[in-house]
């Protein structure tokens, strides 16, 4: 065993204080960065590599749901939620991508695995990541799921139409409906989110024709922190379900 791995800490409690990973990214020390990571934060995570060019378009590992439960200068602990299949394959020196949302902005830590501590869910040590990568806002990962939406055209308070969710993120979604939407249209949309509706206001990114229907992609473009944070929790429970 590595002396990096012998030094994993004890995982804290809820009530514990948060620490934070420190000198990530090219943020000159003492300015406010967003970019570092927090004990008890919800992030996402896969077992492969992000290269220089690697993209969300072509990245096809899966993603999988995990809260950092200790940081260290050297090391982060996290637990993640994974499949049996996908736990039993994961060894020491594997790498591991973790992306992280905060503020509209998509971040991605590059890092590799120093030791697996416990299964179901998974509690393994990582490197503390030395530099990010941001994303476009557009890049955020989504996750596909099927569920009935409404929504209406802004300025407009009535004529509230359904459609079909296909996909969700915390940037935006995309939705199946028998009419095609102008790009550029701007809607208020209402998520069922936590068993209540969400409202969020978006601008139409694309209208392709997916027979017999239309594929409809729209961007968030107004989403307080309050909605933001309840939107990205939703998202991330619904992952953690699909793990079990």
């Amino acid at each position: 065993m590595s002396d990096s791995a012998s030094r994993v800490p004890t995982l804290l409690s809820a009530g514990s204080s948060p620490d934070t990973a420190k000198g990530i990214g090219d943020k000159p020390q003492g300015t406010p960065a967003p970019t570092e990571l927090t004990v008890g934060e919800a992030i996402r995570i896969s077992f492969a590599p992000w290269n220089d060019d690697t993209t969300p378009d072509n990245f096809e590992a899966p993603m999988y749901s995990a809260v950092i439960r200790k940081v260290l200068d050297d090391m982060l602990v996290l637990q993640a939620w994974l499949s049996d299949g996908n736990a039993a394959s994961l060894s020491p020196g594997a790498p591991a991508t973790l992306l992280r949302t905060n503020g509209g902005r998509a971040l991605i830590y590059p890092s590799r695995v120093t030791s697996i501590m416990r299964n179901n869910p998974v509690v393994l040590a990582i490197t503390t990541p030395k530099r990010y990568i941001e994303l476009e806002r557009r890049a955020f990962f989504r996750l596909g799921m099927e569920a009935e939406i409404r929504y209406v055209s802004i300025p407009e308070s009535s004529g509230w139409r359904t459609g079909t969710l296909r996909d969700i993120s915390e940037g935006g979604i995309c939705l199946f409906d028998s009419q095609p939407r102008m790009v550029g249209e701007q809607l208020l949309v209402e998520l069922p989110v936590d068993g209540a509706p969400l409202r969020v206001k978006g601008v139409v990114r694309r209208c392709d024709a997916a027979r017999p229907n239309y594929a409809v992609a729209i961007q968030f473009t107004e989403l307080d922190r309050p909605d933001q944070h309840r939107l990205r929790k939703f998202v991330f429970s619904q992952q953690i379900k699909r793990a079990k």
